[in-house]
């Protein structure tokens, strides 16, 4: 009985302990992987994005939501950390990844009509096998994004 009571209240502790990883994040799924993610769906969130951060988790990201899909073009100026990003259609399919260095101003447009930009740890889609032509899952509706 008393190992059963150190189980139960180990596990509780794991459990509570893994869902406080993710909290206020959103869940994206691609294929079977998932990514957690910030939202910038406002002007000044899109703008500052991930500037500044030294670090981000494995399985975390940034996804910035937009109120319409147009050409979007991203760059690293005072980004500490090597990101990849893909560009995203309206219905949620990624068109183009692309991997960007740390404090790079390069600009990096996109090659077509972008709703969304998720952006991950470098080689994060590479290694989770996410390809262009792969559909994004659990997109937030983006009628709330500013413009």
């Amino acid at each position: 009985m008393r190992y059963r009571r150190l189980f139960l209240a180990g596990l509780t502790t794991l459990v509570l302990t893994l869902a406080s990883c993710h909290s206020g994040l959103h869940r994206l799924t691609i294929g079977e992987k998932a990514v957690y993610v910030e939202i910038a769906a406002t002007v000044p969130a899109r703008e500052f994005g991930l500037m500044k951060r030294k670090s981000m988790p494995q399985d975390q990201g940034m996804l910035f939501i937009y109120p319409d899909a147009d050409r979007r073009s991203f760059w690293m100026k005072d980004t500490l950390i090597p990101l990849s990003l893909a560009y995203i259609s309206k219905d949620g399919r990624i068109f183009q990844i692309v991997d960007m260095e740390p404090l790079d101003e390069t600009s990096h447009p996109s090659t077509g009509a972008a709703q969304y930009v998720l952006e991950v740890n470098q080689g994060w889609f590479r290694k989770n096998g996410v390809r262009v032509g792969d559909t994004v899952n659990n997109l937030p509706d983006p009628q709330g994004a500013e413009d």
